[in-house]
């Protein structure tokens, strides 16, 4: 299952209770009564090269073909930011100073923010959309994924679109590959009461707790 990324909106999240696992390190995380975000949640996805903003950097990232050929960067896609204040100081001191106040994104009364994005799977029996949910601590959250950036866990959802309605994959030479692809999958993150990440797989959705660090 490969993920490739296809646009964000916001809209209004689809709701799914589900059974969580008590070893999932997302629910490990404490509660507080603060509900600015000190650190920032998202996950990977493969963007195309042709439409990666900032452009790619080949010093930071190796740019790789999908099934069909076309050259995509592994980027983060941020749901929650960590902010710090920046106090810009005159130009002759050609320095940023972050205050040591966290400035975090607010949680509360903020739309869904959604990702769509689109799967490659290999055979009739290849049925599972995962994708890693990550966090980093890191001030700036990078776009790359690098050492400050750490796996929380993994969200999946067995999608129930048959085999044969799946779109036909060609390759860049345009014969048509034994694997299918899936345009109309989503994850998001709502925050509305507890924040929660849902993924959305043809008709199925599963759901995870985002155990959101404040400051």
């Amino acid at each position: 299952m490969i993920a490739v990324l296809k646009n964000a909106y916001n809209s209004v999240g689809a709701s799914l209770n589900t059974g969580m696992d008590a070893s999932n390190p997302l629910r490990l995380m404490p509660r507080v009564d603060s509900r600015i975000a000190r650190a920032s949640y998202g996950t990977v996805f493969g963007v195309g090269v042709a439409s990666a903003s900032p452009p790619v950097n080949t010093a930071k990232e190796t740019p790789y073909e999908d099934l069909e050929g076309y050259k995509r960067v592994h980027r983060m896609e941020w749901y929650l930011k960590k902010v710090r204040k920046c106090i810009m100081l005159p130009p002759e001191c050609r320095v940023i100073v972050l205050t040591p106040h966290h400035q975090g994104q607010p949680v509360q009364d903020r739309d869904p923010v959604i990702y769509d994005f689109s799967s490659y799977f290999i055979g009739p029996d290849d049925k599972i959309v995962a994708l890693s949910l990550c966090m980093s601590e890191a001030d700036i959250p990078s776009i790359w994924p690098d050492d400050s950036i750490r796996n929380l866990c993994k969200i999946e959802c067995e999608i129930d679109t048959p085999w044969e309605d799946m779109e036909e994959v060609r390759g860049p030479d345009g014969k048509v590959l034994p694997s299918r692809k899936v345009r109309d999958l989503t994850l998001s993150m709502s925050f509305k009461g507890a924040p929660k990440w849902t993924l959305k797989a043809g008709g199925k959705m599963v759901e995870e707790p985002v155990k959101v660090q404040y400051a």
